[in-house]
């Protein structure tokens, strides 16, 4: 069990990775944005008892990736949002927008939520 000290801590991180997410992504219904703060609040609640995870949304909803302009239905009780969060993992994000060109055939193999197919589809 984690000491009260690495919580703290913890429940800082996921805190700066929900604003990741707030800046990301825009809700485009009103549903969406109640679940974006409940699961928010719920999310930062449960790392103050609970073992450390990703962040997950409660429900199923429809956000805009704003940096990609791109529409995507994410399933609740999930770690999509967190999973499609761009630059994530930045060292493979660089790679892949370094080695495609305008026209590329890109083929996500054994893909998640598909965040380098998304990536990959501004070439094409």
């Amino acid at each position: 069990m984690l000491n009260l000290r690495r919580r703290l801590n913890y429940s800082k991180y996921k805190a700066l990775l929900w604003l990741q997410v707030f800046r990301s992504f825009k809700s485009l219904s009103f549903k969406s944005q109640v679940n974006l703060l409940l699961s928010f609040l719920i999310d930062i609640m449960e790392s103050l008892i609970t073992e450390p995870r990703n962040p997950r949304t409660l429900f199923s909803g429809v956000y805009l990736i704003k940096p990609f302009r791109l529409i995507v239905c994410v399933r609740g009780g999930t770690e999509d949002l967190y999973n499609l969060l761009p630059r994530r993992e930045e060292s493979v994000h660089d790679i892949v927008v370094s080695i495609l060109r305008l026209g590329d055939v890109f083929v996500d193999v054994g893909a998640n939520v598909g965040y380098y197919t998304l990536l990959a589809s501004r070439f094409r």
